[in-house]
């Protein structure tokens, strides 16, 4: 085709393939049409302008303004068309969409104004939004008629029943008449049946009588038969002789006797026997001598040697009835004849000789024949006696069979009648079951009829009001799933009122009950809140994949439980194997969930989010990472982000649904509150009625399975509202028991939040759920001990609140009452002012003039903050030594009891330290007093440690060991692995005992989920350097037993606190950055130790101090420096630490204990910092204004953390508690407004 449009339609014109090839390329250039599509909602508009700056010198731009009004009516009526709504409200709804367009992008924009969080409503909402009404509403009009139509048809069956009652009344009154008239029918049958099987009983006696006979008969003529056979037996040999003699005789024998004229005289004597044997008659001929006749049997002899079947009649011939008078002349005129003998006649003739041989046998046969004749006539006469007595018996038997077969044709009408009695008696028992379950389903239903059809009613009521609820839950889908709850509430009340003007809604409505083809929503783990329900309801019913907003990991949890393990892969954003996960997940048809997802996200996930499919041979592909994957309808795709408040562009909006799964203080207070609240819902009971009587098809009181699980429901449903009944007693006692608890429950709620929010700690919820209830063994004294903690937490809460008051800027001092007059003061006695404010330590002086007795405590402190902003940080420790006591500003060590007492065999507990200081032994040192140092096992992560420690940690799991890693740090990769296998531990396959120590430095990169799960230390800098000094040498210490300490000399015991005191100073100079050391240097708490542990071992080896001075301070810290300036100064700072002739800077105790030392430096006063670090005053003082500023700053730049659960006479109530406790009196009010907008300007 491109070749012929090359060749101008003319196919003879001949062009090369390059010429062919270079107009294809300028067609294209010439049709080809570019469309760049970028989003306007964020910043990267302009970043991208700035990037591909020829794209607005050679593109066209078009900048699409908000679509007007009138274009989102026409789009609505477009959408409206087909739905089944009334025309009037058709008209009314497209107006109503516009409006809550618009108002949700001015509360988004409101949101933003106040908070800074931005959430994006875009068309694509709005195209939403009209979908989901037409889709929702053609499924709530089908659900509210189906469920409608259930009550309409129970009411139907309970008339039914009604009606039936006396139907069956009467029925039941004729089964009962025809059951006796078959009765007496069967009873009169029976009696004929046993008559009659008498009869048949004689008659068969007498067969069986005949039947003996005939056997005995039988018997006899068998005897007789075989006597017969065994004398027959003798001449039945000869007679087989001679049919073998008559066998070898061939014709042609045959034909030569018979051509003889005058055969010899003993051929002649034999055919003569022959001829008289067959009973021929001889010829008579005449005599030539006498003349007389002569008998002669030659010519008959011929006449049947001519016969063909000669042979054939002798073979066959009736030996059994031989006349006697012809056996009498054989055996008289020829068997004695002298020729008559076989041999004799073979001479003449071997025919003659085979015939010869016949006679004879016959004759011997005709002999035995005769003795056999008697016995063969009584066989025969015992046969027929036989034959007789058979034939009698015969008769009987058919009489026996006739009267049997009328016996059975009887037994057969009875059983036919039994059975029409029997399908009548079940008849008629059925009719009285019927009757009864009648009277029954009446009895204990009636009061429903009543109800269900007033609920049928408010069904067609609620039908009625669709349009309006539909309407707002679309609204609350389209527009609401990322706000927070206060926002959501907000919205929809005034949205409901809005509707409520021009369209029908139901008068109490509530989104998470509004919709009646919801059904039960399964929480599945979430707080039973309507928030998180009205998620659920939103993630049913967006068109879009999911984006949960979710920092506790609440959401991920609620998949967990509701997608069948097989059928979820759970993956994070960033592993290494999400494309295969990806791509395996969507040809399986699995729920995939990818978590930790960022501001921003691959644009190969676009067209799976957008759900751009190619289908191809009626299958569908999708496009992800530039392969064709073959799309599962059932694949599901969830994404999780831990981002409190993400900024997702519009593009981000308009592919994905973003829903705020964030936890609600409300939701912790009520779980903390009642932590298990399980009550039977009665309404459950009434809809398995329903649905028993709707699914019933046939006659409902023949259904004994539907009747049955009516009348146990119905029972289960009482039983559960007499059950749920409590009487008042015990209702005033459950009030005063939730009344006592819930200050308690108020302020662990409240904890929770400012863990979460304000210190930016991520804990899960159930992890904290557990430490809730954690003392499970003392729960008889959990009221009182919590009662008693709440007092306790009072004051730690009026510390936390008073310590953010107290860090404030007040701009103007005068604004307040007690502070009247300052100016003036100041001006007065500017001499003594000037000098007080250039004290080192003025925080420690009493204020010039009067005001010293005028101002409190807290007001003196605003005083010094204000004027010298670098004491904040000592004022305020002075300020609550004296308020609260010396306890709150004290370092907190570690305690490993209180660590352990905290974490269970589930959650690690994780190390975090920003000095390489590594707790490792006194975690030996706990085990031990815990006696679990067998179980110990710990392992150094790093290059080929992972399969070794993975494989640690499945042994501590099955053998309940206790299992540390260390540098967790130097082994990045291995975080997925060590997440998973975190994830995968249960109760079920862990040892109670097990315990998993994690060790690491704070550039440790965990995941969100991991971090959660842990029980969380870090190891802190010390906020003085007393404070800095002190941890030091105990942890240097803690690892000397008390017999080697007393064995030290007082030279390695001195010399010891003395290197501390350097290594303090040399770390706490950190702090100051660039101007302390040119070079950052890897120093720790370890290297500490191996100092010290080597002065111990060797200080007696070197007698030369210069030696020893050498070997720590060169070989162990200033060899570290790499600098020449920090090499310099750190040998410096070593002499004047180290030599043992300085004393000026620090003093030895009296004694050399070790709780000497430790009270010594408690009670060091360390006078100028600058001094004792080598630095200028003014660097310190910059440090602290540094310190403040970059405090206060952050103070101003964090959100209120209650705004959206307080009122501002809320705070002004929190404002007086505060206030009260200082003994200060102060109009709240008035200083509010005098000081709120300087402190958000400041």
């Amino acid at each position: 085709m491109v070749r012929l449009d090359a060749q101008h339609g003319n196919p003879n014109l001949n062009i090369s393939s390059e010429d062919v090839y270079a107009f294809f390329i300028n067609r294209c250039k010439e049709k080809l049409h570019v469309i760049l599509s970028l989003d306007i909602c964020s910043n990267i508009l302009r970043n991208k302008i700035g990037l591909f700056q020829s794209l607005m010198k050679n593109c066209i731009p078009i900048w699409f303004s908000e679509w007007s009004n009138s274009a989102l009516m026409d789009i609505s009526n477009e959408w409206l068309k087909d739905c089944n709504i009334t025309s009037e409200t058709k008209l009314i709804l497209p107006e109503t969409f516009v409006q809550i367009f618009l108002d949700s992008k001015i509360l988004t924009a409101n949101i933003y104004n106040n908070s800074g969080e931005k959430y994006n409503i875009t068309t694509s909402s709005y195209i939403e939004f009209l979908r989901l009404y037409v889709d929702i509403m053609e499924i709530e009009q089908k659900a509210v008629n189906e469920k409608k139509e259930k009550y309409l048809t129970g009411l139907k069956k309970l008339k039914y029943a009604d009606n039936q009652i006396s139907r069956l009344q009467e029925n039941l009154a004729a089964y009962q008449l025809q059951l006796k008239i078959m009765s007496k029918k069967a009873a009169e049958m029976t009696r004929q049946i046993a008559r009659e099987t008498l009869e048949v009983e004689r008659a068969s006696n007498l067969v069986r009588k005949d039947e003996k006979i005939a056997n005995k008969q039988a018997e006899a003529a068998a005897v007789l038969k075989l006597d017969c056979e065994a004398d027959l037996a003798q001449a039945i040999p000869i007679l087989e002789d001679a049919i073998q003699a008559l066998n070898t005789l061939k014709p042609s024998d045959i034909t030569l006797v018979k051509s003889m004229k005058n055969p010899p005289d003993a051929i002649k004597l034999v055919m003569a026997a022959v001829c008289v044997i067959k009973d021929v008659k001889p010829d008579r001929i005449p005599d030539p001598s006498t003349g007389r006749k002569l008998i002669d049997y030659w010519g008959p002899s011929k006449r049947i040697l001519g016969d063909m079947n000669f042979l054939q009649s002798l073979k066959d011939f009736d030996k059994d009835h031989i006349k006697t008078e012809i056996m009498v002349k054989i055996r008289k005129d020829y068997l004695p004849h002298k020729d008559f003998k076989p041999h004799v006649v073979a001479k003449a003739s071997s025919a003659a000789e085979g015939l010869c041989k016949w006679i004879i046998a016959m004759d011997m046969y005709d002999n035995v024949a005769k003795e056999v004749a008697p016995k063969k006539d009584k066989l025969e006469k015992a046969e027929r006696e036989y034959a007789q007595t058979v034939a009698i018996m015969d008769e009987k038997k058919l009489e026996v069979v006739r009267l049997e077969k009328q016996l059975a044709q009887l037994n057969s009408k009875l059983q036919e009648a039994n059975k029409k009695q029997q399908r009548l008696q079940r008849t008629a028992d059925a009719c009285s079951r019927k009757l009864e379950r009648s009277v029954t389903l009446l009895s204990g239903f009636g009061n429903e009829k009543t109800q269900w059809s007033k609920k049928a009613d408010d069904l067609e009521d609620k039908y009625q009001c669709l349009g309006g609820d539909v309407l707002l839950v679309c609204a609350a889908i389209s527009y609401l799933s990322p706000l927070p709850t206060v926002y959501r509430e907000e919205a929809l009340d005034r949205w409901y009122l809005m509707v409520k003007h021009d369209i029908r809604c139901s008068n109490e409505w509530d989104l998470t009950n509004i919709l009646v083809s919801d059904g039960n929503i399964d929480l599945a783990g979430l707080p039973k809140e309507n928030y998180f329900k009205e998620n659920c309801i939103i993630y049913k019913y967006c068109y879009r994949w999911p984006l949960f907003i979710d920092p506790q990991g609440l959401s991920k949890k609620w998949i967990q439980k509701t997608t069948s393990k097989h059928l979820l892969v759970v993956v994070k954003y960033g592993d290494p194997n999400l494309i295969k996960d990806v791509e395996s997940s969507i040809e399986s048809g699995k729920c995939l969930v990818i978590e930790n997802i960022a501001h921003q996200f691959s644009h190969s996930f676009n067209n799976l989010l957008r759900s751009e499919f190619v289908e191809e041979n009626g299958e569908k592909f999708v496009l992800f990472e530039g392969k064709k994957i073959v799309y599962n309808d059932g694949f599901k795709l969830v994404l999780i982000t831990s981002l409190r408040s993400p900024n997702y562009g519009c593009e981000v909006s308009n592919n994905v649904k973003v829903i705020n799964f964030s936890l609600t203080k409300s939701a912790l207070q009520k779980k903390l509150l009642n932590l298990v609240i399980k009550t039977e819902n009665p309404l459950s009971y009434e809809v398995k009625i329903l649905r028993t009587l709707s699914d019933s098809e046939a006659d409902l009181l023949e259904d004994i399975k539907a009747l049955k699980t009516l009348d146990d429901t119905k029972k289960l449903s009482e039983q559960t509202a007499q059950a749920i009944y409590i009487p008042d007693n015990v209702v005033s006692t459950f009030d005063h028991l939730e009344k006592s608890f819930t200050e308690f429950s108020h302020y662990s709620s409240s904890l929770f939040v400012c863990i979460d929010e304000f210190c930016r700690k991520k804990i899960d919820f159930d992890e904290y759920e557990f430490l809730f209830r954690r003392e499970k063994h003392e729960r008889a004294k959990m009221r009182e001990r919590m009662l008693e903690r709440i007092n306790h937490a009072k004051n730690q809460e009026q510390f936390e609140e008073l310590k953010n008051d107290a860090r404030e800027k007040i701009e103007s001092l005068e604004g307040l009452d007690c502070f009247i007059g300052l100016k003036r003061s100041m001006d007065d006695n500017d001499l003594i002012w000037n000098a007080f404010l250039s004290l080192e330590n003025p925080e420690q002086h009493d204020i010039p003039v009067f005001w010293q007795q005028k101002l409190s405590s807290f007001q003196k402190f605003l005083l010094i903050q204000t004027m010298r902003a670098d004491r904040t940080k000592e004022c305020m420790k002075k300020f609550i030594t004296l308020e609260l006591g010396e306890k709150y500003i004290e370092p907190l060590e570690i305690d490993l009891d209180e660590l352990y007492a905290e974490s269970y065999c589930l959650s690690p507990i994780l190390f975090l330290s920003r000095n390489n200081t590594f707790p490792l032994s006194k975690i030996e040192k706990f085990a031990i007093q815990k006696k679990f140092i067998n179980k110990f096992r710990y392992i150094s992560l790093g290059d080929a440690q992972s399969y070794l420690a993975e494989n640690l940690i499945r042994e501590g799991q099955n053998e309940g060991l206790w299992i540390c890693l260390i540098n967790c740090h130097l082994s990045k990769s291995w975080v997925y692995d060590l997440e998973r296998i975190c994830e995968e531990m249960t109760y079920e396959n862990t040892n109670e005992n097990f315990r998993l120590w994690l060790i690491s430095d704070v550039s440790f990169q965990l995941s969100d989920e991991l971090l959660e799960r842990c029980v969380k230390v870090i190891y802190e800098d010390s906020e003085s350097f007393k404070d800095k000094l002190l941890i030091s040498y105990k942890d240097c210490v803690d690892d000397v037993s008390v017999d080697d300490y007393r064995n030290y000399s007082q030279l390695v015991i001195r010399l010891i606190y003395r290197i501390v005191c350097f290594h303090s100073v040399v770390i706490w100079r950190q702090k100051f950055g660039g101007i302390a050391w040119n070079n950052p240097f890897d120093f720790g708490e370890h290297d500490l130790k191996v100092v010290t542990k080597m002065v111990s071992n060797i200080v007696n080896i070197y007698d030369s101090d210069e030696a020893l001075g050498y070997l720590i301070g060169e070989c162990c810290y200033s060899s570290q420096f790499l600098n020449q300036r920090d090499y310099e100064v750190s040998n410096i700072l070593f002499h004047e630490f180290i030599c043992l002739n300085n004393d000026n800077l620090f003093s030895y105790p009296s004694k050399s204990d070790i709780h000497d030392f430790i009270d010594h430096i408690q009670k060091l006063p360390f006078g100028k910092m600058s001094d004792l670090l080598g630095f200028n005053d003014i660097i310190l003082y910059r440090n602290n204004v540094e310190d403040y500023e970059l405090f206060s700053s952050y103070l101003t730049s964090i959100n209120t953390i209650f705004n959206d659960q307080f009122e501002i006479d809320d705070i002004f109530d929190m404002i007086d508690k505060v206030l009260n406790i200082l003994d200060i009196e102060i109009e709240t009010r008035v200083l509010i407004k005098k000081s709120i907008v300087y402190y958000m300007m400041s």
